[in-house]
């Protein structure tokens, strides 16, 4: 009996299905015994088991049946996954462009490129473990599905840009306003129509904890407001600073009448670079200042909680620093010359890092409408109302 052809049916017969494994492994080794007999090679028996293995029907594997408690632990991972991989892909908009910074350390460029590889492992693979998992498990609701799916689709769309760029005709006027950018609005949009399916399917859960007093609110939300301004008043003076620390651009030409033209084109468009730059400074301040706004202001909801409080102003830091990367990049973009007090890579690594970490824990936290596990409150009504079932039993 040949050696290889014995491994052969083996193989084939571990392929099967387990209760017809023993009695097909018993039938192929039987005929490779009396293979030489039968005038028949054991190649052929070999071939023959494979053959059967491929086209053997088997049913299609059924969605996973699983408890109410686990569909909804499901629910919730995926939704996170997918949320936060939709927002480190819009948060791309800081990294349309690029610019070449000053020669570092091996070890460090070592340590960005291991970092920058993890984390679009990260946003590719994170969706469609989401996506997996909402439709191969029975019992999620319909809402999740889509909304998972409208977060995935989020997270890919920003990879279109580069593509949507090279196929475009046309000129741009910036870099940072092709036709290619649109994908980026587009994703934002999918994200708020995900909200919008997930907002009576979800609330913020916190087991046994409680709004608290107001001042006590107020007193916690301040402080995140107040960092969060002292942030934005730190980013906006370095990026002042930066600018103002620039080698100012000069005429190259010498300056006579054959080239004024050129000169004063030359001067037009340096001119409309300075206000640019004066612009999208101003918008991000502002934009800084309102947002620390809110995170003060958003003690006084009845909702609000320590943590709650807490991970609106990481979250809002984390965005800061997305953001700052993306100011010092443009101002390097508008004038070389200007120098990053800070790695502007690393920065915007430990921002979108601090995204995937703060919705993972805060999203992982919240809990269906449907959800049938009782919080404490619940479960001392629940003992309150059997003691005063029982009560009437004891005393007949």
């Amino acid at each position: 009996m040949s050696q290889s052809a014995r491994l052969v049916v083996h193989l084939a017969a571990a392929l099967l299905p387990r209760h017809s494994r023993e009695r097909y492994r018993e039938q192929w080794l039987g005929e490779l015994r009396d293979a030489p007999a039968l005038g028949i090679r054991a190649s052929e028996i070999a071939i023959g088991s494979l053959a059967f293995v491929a086209t053997l029907a088997r049913p299609m594997p059924g969605r996973a049946r699983v408890s109410a408690e686990v569909a909804a632990r499901r629910s919730r991972w995926a939704v996170a996954l997918s949320l936060s991989a939709a927002i480190v892909a819009i948060s791309q908009y800081a990294s349309v462009v690029t610019v070449s910074g000053p020669t570092s350390t091996e070890a460090y460029n070592l340590v960005i490129f291991m970092a920058s590889t993890l984390l679009a492992a990260y946003a590719v693979l994170a969706p469609l473990v989401a996506i997996v998992t909402v439709w191969a498990t029975r019992g999620v609701a319909r809402r999740v599905r889509v909304a998972v799916g409208l977060l995935t689709l989020a997270s890919y769309v920003p990879a279109l840009r580069a593509t949507i760029d090279e196929r475009a005709s046309s000129g741009f006027a910036s870099e940072y306003l092709t036709i290619g950018t649109i994908v980026y609005p587009v994703a934002v949009a999918l994200v708020v129509l995900a909200g919008i399916a997930l907002w009576r399917e979800y609330r913020p859960l916190e087991p046994g904890a409680r709004p608290g007093r107001r001042s006590r609110r107020l007193l916690y939300s301040t402080l995140g407001g107040l960092v969060v301004a002292l942030s934005v008043a730190l980013g906006f003076a370095d990026a002042i600073a930066r600018w103002a620390a620039r080698t100012p651009l000069f005429f190259g030409y010498a300056f006579t009448n054959s080239n004024r033209a050129l000169f004063e084109e030359w001067l037009t468009l340096k001119v409309r670079g300075e206000d640019l730059v004066s612009d999208v400074l101003g918008v991000w301040a502002v934009v800084g200042v309102a947002a620390a706004c809110a995170v003060a202001a958003s003690g006084l909801s009845r909702r609000a909680t320590v943590r709650r409080s807490t991970a609106l102003s990481l979250g809002v830091l984390c965005v800061i620093l997305v953001s700052y990367g993306g100011i010092v990049t443009f101002l390097r973009l508008m004038t070389p010359s200007v120098t990053a007090t800070v790695p502007v890579d690393l920065v915007m690594l430990v921002g979108r890092g601090g995204l995937i970490v703060l919705v993972l824990i805060m999203v992982g936290r919240m809990r269906g409408r449907n959800d049938s596990a009782p919080t404490r409150g619940r479960r001392a009504v629940l003992s309150m109302a059997d003691r005063h079932i029982a009560a009437p039993n004891a005393d007949a």
